[in-house]
């Protein structure tokens, strides 16, 4: 085929013309930086130049004013246009520039001039809602709501017995805070950050217990101590000998009764979660609740008492939902079946302590509820859980390629599913595997 059959027929808008010879210019915007007592420049390259499209084109024929009259329409229409070049294609410009000219001496023949430039695009911003920030927001308000609750129901006027009670009460509460510690194995920075909180707390407890707003802020600060900024500290968890584990927990750990009386206590009495995500840990957190073992609740001083109860342990719960949901917000998930599964506690347990709070407290977790599912529906896009039973065993390279067609994911599915050996995944078993469909 020769170069001129391979040649189009040249349009703008769907109008015809012809072209008698054409100029393409382009290149890169370029700075110039020259110095002074400098003899070499520096320059900065800004980008490739928007195409420049020279055409010199006519209409022509008994009836030329007409293409003439029709051409120009298309080419003062607003907005870019298609023009399909004669040896550069189909290409989307906007007109720059356009000349026509007209003599006596060629009749019938209309010649323009005309320069186009390549539009390009329009690029818009993106357009996404900030859930996660939107779930921090609602927080902040159910963490105030839960401070003013407490300093609404803690009082300590009254008889001396009433005041240790109280202390009591504060010391279980760092007691199941502790508990959250004890039972995993957590880096050690984390469990030396949590260990001096609480004991300080234990340390200026007489004095805080005079002060229920300084005391407030104590109790929901060493919660929030259990979700780090960087949270990767205790989603990342790793093993740590159980000697030195028990050792460590064993120094920090003072366990202390309503007497008073503290002792050194250490129990592993249920495995090492092996999750990565907030929840697990403290989710016994979101059902606490103590039991104020003094005087008879008819009594004015045993209303008072469990009233107290009643108090550091909502504190406790409140404080520790709220600190999980904003710690979820920022989590990143393999699944959506992982996801789903951290947002119905969250959701189940904010719904179970909204239903008997009272109104201020309800509205503050309600509006986090709705906010932490609204967050959880953006990540609907996540793989799905779904399950495979390899026919033989294999190692976990090849069956990343049988499930994947990709061998890198081998890992994935040894962690996923515990694993021994990756070089022999067992055949035979069910397998826990992601897939998007």
């Amino acid at each position: 085929m020769s170069w001129k059959e391979q040649l189009s027929d040249a349009s703008f808008r769907g109008k015809p013309f012809f072209v008698k010879d054409h100029t393409l210019t382009g290149g890169r915007r370029i700075v110039l930086d020259e110095f002074p007592l400098r003899d070499a420049p520096n320059t900065e390259d800004l980008g490739r130049k928007a195409k420049l499209f020279s055409i010199e084109a006519y209409v022509l024929g008994p009836d030329y004013m007409k293409a003439r009259d029709v051409l120009i329409e298309a080419l003062d229409a607003y907005g870019p246009g298609g023009l399909v070049h004669p040896y550069f294609g189909s290409r989307t410009v906007a007109v720059q520039e356009w000349r026509v000219r007209e003599t006596t001496d060629k009749g019938g023949m209309a010649t323009f001039s005309i320069s186009f430039c390549e539009a390009g695009k329009n690029p818009q911003p993106d357009e996404t809602v900030d859930t996660s920030w939107a779930v921090k927001k609602t927080s902040v308000a159910a963490k105030t709501s839960a401070k003013d609750n407490f300093l609404e129901m803690f009082d300590i006027k009254g008889p001396e017995w009433i005041r240790l009670e109280a202390k009591g009460l504060v010391h279980s509460a760092l007691d199941s805070v502790w508990s959250v510690i004890d039972h995993a194995s957590v880096p050690l920075e984390l469990a030396r950050s949590v260990a001096s909180n609480i004991s300080s707390i234990r340390s200026e407890l007489s004095s805080l217990i005079n002060m229920p707003g300084a005391l407030a802020d104590r109790l929901m600060g060493v919660v929030s101590n259990l979700y780090p900024g960087n949270y990767a500290a205790l989603s990342s968890l790793f093993s740590i000998p159980d000697t030195l584990t028990n050792s460590f927990l064993g120094f920090f750990h003072r366990k202390t009764d309503h007497a008073g009386t503290a002792h050194t206590h250490v129990k592993r009495d249920r495995p090492f979660p092996s999750v990565s995500d907030p929840i697990v840990l403290t989710k016994d957190l979101f059902s606490y609740s103590i039991q104020a073992p003094a005087a008879s609740p008819q009594s004015t001083m045993g209303t008072k008492a469990v009233k107290n109860a009643e108090a550091v342990s909502g504190l406790i719960r409140r404080a520790s939902m709220t600190e999980a949901a904003v710690a979820a917000s920022v989590m990143t998930f393999d699944s959506f079946d992982d996801a789903q599964t951290v947002r119905d506690v969250l959701a189940n347990s904010l719904e179970d302590e909204a239903a008997t709070a009272t109104d201020p407290v309800y509205l503050s977790l309600t509006d986090l509820r709705v906010a932490v599912v609204k967050d959880f529906a953006s990540r609907a896009g996540l793989p799905r859980l779904t399950s495979f039973v390899p026919a033989e065993t294999l190692p976990s390279l090849a069956l990343a390629h049988t499930i994947y067609g990709d061998a890198t994911r081998s890992d994935e599915i040894c962690t996923r599913n515990k694993v021994r050996h990756p070089g022999a995944v067992p055949g035979g078993v069910k397998l826990e595997v992601l897939t998007n469909d």
